[in-house]
């Protein structure tokens, strides 16, 4: 690996919680608006270097920053005791952004990620340049103690961080986004996988539809959809439609 490629490691302030997240620098200073990567519900922003060509296909697009974040209690970032919806995760994801002057961005979000990332255009469209979605519904799901045990007797559970998963627990509530769609005001890129460990599957994507501005590509992919190269040419399509 070359050692441009390699990112620094940095650390910002999401009202009190210490959020870790990657940077990726341009060679040249950027002029054009940032990526923040955001992982799926447990993943840290270490998870995205085992992606090097989606991060290599995002950045020859012109001089830009790229950031991938750990949500509160992913990776490096801090426990907090509470505040575990949507909300805060939207809080850390714009902590890093401030904390590398980035008026807007586009936002990647795999999974889980991308309904935060959904909640934070739809809250603050002017923070936000374009989204892509991998594999993700319209919704940030109620997790209750029954999912929970699920994971927990899961024997590919091992390295999982427990303690987020029932932090996550603790916010009682679903956040649904399907009936303010038709109020997103930037692009929307969905990505979907095709194989049987997709999330959302075929059906699943007209929940979608009201979207004005919308790409939907199908990728020959389980859950993870970044990782083809549909994707990641969809990626840096929407990366340079601003």
């Amino acid at each position: 690996m070359k050692p441009d490629h390699q990112p620094r490691r940095r650390f910002a302030d999401s009202a009190g919680v210490v959020i870790e997240y990657l940077l990726w620098e341009p060679p040249t200073p950027p002029s054009r608006p940032g990526v923040v990567l955001v992982p799926g519900i447990l993943s840290p922003a270490d998870c995205w270097l085992a992606d090097q060509a989606l991060v290599d296909a995002l950045r020859s697009t012109g001089p830009r920053k790229v950031l991938a974040v750990s949500l509160r209690r992913r990776g490096r970032s801090d426990t907090p005791p509470a505040d575990w919806g949507p909300e805060a995760h939207h809080r850390d994801i714009l902590a890093v952004m401030d904390a590398e002057a980035m008026g807007h961005a586009f936002l990647l979000g795999w999974s889980l990620g991308g309904a935060y990332a959904l909640g934070l255009a739809l809250s603050r469209p002017h923070r936000v340049a374009g989204l892509a979605i991998g594999d993700f519904l319209p919704l940030v799901p109620r997790y209750d103690e029954a999912w929970l045990k699920r994971l927990a007797a899961d024997p590919a559970s091992g390295d999982l961080p427990m303690a987020t998963a029932r932090g996550l627990v603790t916010c009682d509530r679903e956040v649904t986004y399907m009936d303010r769609l038709q109020h997103l005001s930037v692009p929307l890129l969905v990505l979907h996988g095709t194989r049987d460990d997709a999330l959302l599957v075929n059906a699943a994507v007209g929940l979608y539809a009201t979207a004005p501005i919308k790409r939907v590509v199908a990728c020959d992919t389980g859950h993870y959809v970044f990782g083809c190269a549909a994707a990641r040419q969809a990626c840096a399509a929407l990366v340079c439609t601003e």
